[in-house]
């Protein structure tokens, strides 16, 4: 899939079809790969939901509005809280997720933070390793 421009630079949260495609974006197979439709429609279903591939397929895509249990599965399988796809609220993971995307598809092999009360301009960062990312692949 292509990377779209999907962070909140505005404050405001996409549609849930391209948090779904983020969510597969950051959160890989130990290999590297993206999860594939069908892994993530069997542990939906697993947890005792329906969910086929082709209409995760279908959501992704933004033709498809899956129910809100459903959703709620897709975030749980990938690790996150059920209000990142069922609520605009979520702003700031949002964020966190886009700047992970970054870290990953720049090359960066580790970040170390310290502990504390470090913070962040998740956007600010995550536009900053676009900016890089695209000017070392015009070189």
């Amino acid at each position: 899939m292509t990377s779209k421009r999907i962070d909140s630079v505005d404050g405001s949260m996409p549609p849930v079809n391209e948090r779904i495609e983020l969510l597969f974006s950051v959160w890989r197979e130990p290999g590297g790969t993206e999860r594939s439709n069908e892994a993530v429609a069997r542990a939906v279903s697993a947890a005792g939901l329906d969910l086929s591939a082709e209409a995760l397929v279908a959501a992704r895509a933004g033709s498809v509005v899956l129910q809100k249990d459903v959703l709620g599965a897709i975030a749980a399988e990938f690790g996150v809280d059920q209000s990142y796809l069922l609520s605009d609220e979520a702003v700031a993971l949002h964020d966190q997720l886009v700047l992970l995307r970054e870290v990953g598809t720049s090359g960066i092999k580790g970040i170390h933070l310290r502990g504390g009360d470090f913070h962040v301009d998740a956007v600010g960062m995550a536009e900053l390793l676009r900016q890089l990312r695209e000017r070392s692949s015009n070189n």
